[in-house]
């Protein structure tokens, strides 16, 4: 029973993320389609990320915002770019597929891995990021306690 009530959670968000009369072109990548015309984050947005009703994550406004740091935090310290790493299987450099058949489905369906340059923009940058990681991960152990093995 527990594994039709996880295929049936699945199925039911991708059906409700790949509905075209609210996600046009859902299979493409079109972050675009979460602003309005200013370019602001749409306020009537809608994801099954955090789940729905009253069953809705009240983390929501914590997320995002820690998100969009983790994120603006990278783009800042890093120049990202394709790797020109060879495919061991094909031979062939590295090709990204931006369809569903580059994740490995399930529940969270994360993408299978590919190569990818992170290259640090200056060293002062590095030093910023890996300071301010190290106070935030001073302040998670304050919040949640991990043991420590003697």
């Amino acid at each position: 029973l527990a594994r039709f009530d996880i295929d049936f959670e699945a199925g039911l968000n991708r059906a409700i993320e790949h509905d075209q009369a609210k996600f046009k072109d859902h299979d493409r990548f079109m972050p675009e389609r979460f602003l309005d015309s200013e370019g602001k984050l749409k306020s009537d947005y809608a994801t099954s990320a955090f789940g729905f009703g009253r069953r809705v994550c009240p983390g929501i406004p914590f997320a995002e915002r820690s998100l969009w740091i983790v994120v603006a935090t990278m783009l800042w310290t890093f120049n990202i770019r394709a790797s020109n790493e060879v495919n061991a299987s094909t031979g062939l450099p590295f090709q990204y597929d931006g369809s569903d058949a580059a994740f490995e489905g399930g529940v969270t369906n994360p993408p299978f891995e590919f190569p990818a340059v992170f290259e640090p923009r200056s060293l002062k940058r590095v030093e910023v990021a890996r300071r301010e990681w190290a106070e935030r991960e001073k302040d998670l152990d304050i919040l949640i306690p991990i043991p420590k093995d003697n």
